[in-house]
């Protein structure tokens, strides 16, 4: 029974929350990335502390999820790019 597999490619969603246009829920493709996600979004709202976005991301197995930093200041200015991260679901993308 391979219908699990199927539903799982359909419902790929990445979360963002806090101060962005418009938070929630959206479908992701497999080279969303941070910065596309916060474009999605709509942008930040004002006071967004763009310097400390952190992505939670589920541990593999369970057990707790990690928490990647973003700069969003650096990496528009094209340093450390590779906060950039590809985004996997369901990873929840915080703007403080």
């Amino acid at each position: 029974d391979d219908t699990g597999i199927v539903e799982q490619i359909n419902s790929q969603k990445f979360n963002i929350l806090g101060r962005v246009s418009r938070p929630g829920s959206y479908p992701l493709t497999a080279t969303t990335t941070v910065l596309d996600a916060i474009a999605v979004a709509g942008g930040f709202l004002d006071f967004a502390k763009q310097k400390n976005i952190y992505i939670l991301r589920p541990k593999p197995g369970g057990g707790g999820e990690v928490r990647l930093h973003f700069n969003y200041k650096d990496v528009i200015k094209g340093k450390h790019t590779e906060e950039n991260v590809r985004l996997e679901p369901p990873d929840t993308i915080v703007v403080p």
